[in-house]
């Protein structure tokens, strides 16, 4: 297809966009840890203008009486709230994003509000593969907790059928805090290996999405403090855009 002229380019980057989703979430994993929250709903509100997007997201307990009891002082239906201000661009052929990340937590003892700074860089090999590195550190009550996400991303849209399917196989690396932190370990280091697939579907402005996820430890410390050899969930979603 042609390049779009620089008149229309210009005519859309001043327009604002956006996007709405509303979800369903098995369990509630971040980074490959599991907090102990199943059952929720994690719906996000982006706003795009030029490069820059603010995104609002949630959580939301489907059930409260479950929410593990040790860690909130209530039975608690909306209990997070997360603010971030993100900037996309492409360069040839790095596709990167940067993001300024808040974290505000309700009703949970033991999870003080923090903020993260992140990044998202991806090399295109071609036909939609591309070599990823996703890193994130805490700039606020856990200063200096860093993750990193590095592996394989893969991209394809069948347009007839307006369906894109969306893939990843990463190892997930983190500093000696975060681990101290998140998993009660006392060693950073090769957390897990995992992998991701999602699958969506355009009807007009309107969308539906499928999304599974799997990761399996590989530090002993992390499979004796929570017990587990990995975690899985799975995400259904629907949203539209505007």
């Amino acid at each position: 297809a042609d390049a779009p002229s620089s008149e229309s380019s210009n005519s859309a980057a001043k327009k604002l966009t956006g996007s709405f989703e509303m979800n369903y979430l098995r369990h509630y994993l971040w980074r490959g840890a599991e907090f102990g929250n199943n059952d929720v709903a994690q719906p996000e509100l982006v706003l795009t203008k030029n490069n820059f997007s603010l995104a609002l997201c949630a959580n939301f307990n489907y059930i409260p009486k479950n929410v593990p009891k040790e860690y909130y002082s209530r039975n608690a239906f909306f209990d997070e709230q997360d603010v971030e201000i993100r900037y996309a661009n492409t360069w040839g052929k790095f596709d990167c994003e940067f993001k300024a990340m808040a974290y505000f937590y309700f009703f949970q003892i033991g999870s003080p509000n923090t903020a993260e700074l992140y990044s998202w860089t991806g090399y295109n090999i071609g036909k939609g593969l591309s070599l990823f590195t996703e890193n994130s550190i805490d700039v606020i009550n856990y200063a200096g907790a860093v993750y990193s996400n590095n592996g394989f991303y893969f991209e394809h849209s069948f347009d007839k059928n307006n369906i894109t399917i969306e893939s990843s196989l990463y190892a997930g690396i983190a500093g000696k805090k975060f681990n101290e932190i998140y998993f009660e370990t006392e060693s950073g280091g090769l957390n897990l290996l995992g992998g991701n697939i999602s699958a969506s579907k355009d009807i007009g402005n309107f969308y539906l999405k499928l999304m599974g996820e799997i990761n399996r430890y590989t530090k002993p410390g992390i499979k004796s403090s929570t017990g587990l050899r990995g975690t899985q969930n799975f995400a259904v979603g629907a949203g539209f855009n505007f």
